[in-house]
């Protein structure tokens, strides 16, 4: 379990960007699945189109991070993001299972 501060870009009343907002630091476990995402195209509209693109992009596997399901997590929201070994990561899914954990779809940016 490596700790990650996530951060979530803000845009002002004119929607221009601010400074990156701070929104907390979580506990979590980084891992690699299989990427198993079959998708009709009846599916289509109720699917995220954010998961749609990054399955292209990663036809072999999908990067995801597990956290508990806690006050810091309960405020992440997808496209929030954070950096790791330089590399910046966005939350593309944020799957929450049984109020257990968050088994969270991430995207190298």
């Amino acid at each position: 379990m490596q700790p990650i501060k996530i951060f979530r870009d803000e845009k002002n009343a004119f929607g221009e960007p601010e400074e990156k907002q701070y929104i907390g630091i979580v506990e979590a476990y980084y891992y690699q699945d299989k990427n198993d995402i079959s998708i009709s195209l009846n599916d289509r509209n109720i699917v995220n189109e954010d998961i749609l693109e990054y399955k292209t992009l990663t036809p072999n596997y999908i990067e995801k991070i597990l956290t508990s399901y806690n006050e810091d997590s309960l405020k992440i929201k997808e496209k929030d993001y954070f950096y790791y070994n330089d590399t910046k990561y966005e939350i593309i899914d944020k799957c929450n299972v049984q109020d257990i954990v968050f088994d969270m779809i991430i995207h190298r940016r």
